[in-house]
């Protein structure tokens, strides 16, 4: 099966989505943004896409959403209607009846669903987390930077 990727939002993260996925070589990829632009396709190598509707012309199987928070909702409940593979921009979202749907949106999808934070594999931060273990600070419940 072809990995048919849509990326969800041609803001500044889904065109650095997109240039990875070039970069590792990856084909048919396509952009769901508000406006057409030739140019934006032509430099990412995908096929851009306006109209929520036409996405299923094209048997997506894997989502890249980056779009605004209040918005992540609808693009999981497209990838599992859709049984697509998610990976979602963080922050999953933005209050806690919206988090409660998406639980349960979530609870029998059988796809990879991973929210992306770009610090979690981080050394540093793994160092921070192995010493948080070691050590005996007692329950450590935040931190500020």
């Amino acid at each position: 099966m072809k990995n048919n990727i849509l990326v969800i939002g041609g803001g500044s993260i889904g065109r650095r989505h997109l240039t990875n996925l070039n970069l590792l070589k990856y084909k048919n990829l396509f952009c769901l943004k508000r406006v057409y632009n030739s140019k934006f396709e032509k430099e990412y190598n995908c096929i851009v896409i306006t109209a929520s509707e036409d996405i299923k012309t094209y048997d997506i199987n894997i989502l890249i959403v980056c779009t605004p928070t209040s918005l992540h909702i609808k693009s999981i409940e497209f990838g599992i209607k859709n049984n697509c593979h998610i990976f979602m921009e963080k922050p999953l979202t933005h209050d806690l009846s919206t988090y409660l749907k998406i639980k349960k949106l979530l609870k029998n999808h059988k796809k990879v669903f991973f929210i992306g934070f770009m610090l979690r594999y981080h050394p540093f931060i793994k160092k921070i987390k192995d010493t948080l273990k070691t050590e005996e600070l007692g329950s450590v419940y935040s931190s500020a930077f």
